[in-house]
């Protein structure tokens, strides 16, 4: 697995990766924002067995450059009228990103906030699938 990190937080529904053209990242990709969790130790052989990741958020490639690409929190659709089924009024806006709010620097706290540095695990697009 690639040393996919984020670092450049733009706003908060923004982020920069240092992955691109160059490690085949292509726009409509997604990102997975990924933080170290406590380490699980076996109680019997005291070994340590790895940690299981927490999944801050996952983002999509919007674009792309030759080092890295920039990553925004896909568009939400809000209903205005309040929930329900047969509401088709809405609008879309993006879910802002759990990030840590002082490490933003471009323009413009939860548990677990979204740091520079942070791990971002790579899932590609699914290729098209040809039918006979």
């Amino acid at each position: 697995m690639s040393d996919y990190r984020v670092i450049k937080i733009v706003n908060d529904t923004s982020l920069v990766i240092n992955a691109g053209e160059n490690h085949n990242i292509c726009v409509g990709d997604k990102f997975q924002i990924v933080g170290a969790g406590t380490p699980i130790i076996d109680p019997k052989t005291k070994e340590n067995l790895g940690s299981l990741d927490i999944i801050k958020d996952t983002l999509q490639v919007s674009v792309v450059y030759e080092k890295m690409c920039l990553c925004e929190a896909p568009p939400t659709f809000i209903p205005i009228l309040g929930p329900s089924i047969t509401n088709l009024l809405g609008r879309t806006e993006q879910k802002p990103l759990n990030i840590d709010p002082t490490e933003i620097s471009g323009t413009l706290n939860e548990e677990s906030p979204i740091k520079i540095g942070d791990s971002a695990r790579h899932i590609p697009k699914p290729k098209d699938v040809e039918t006979v």
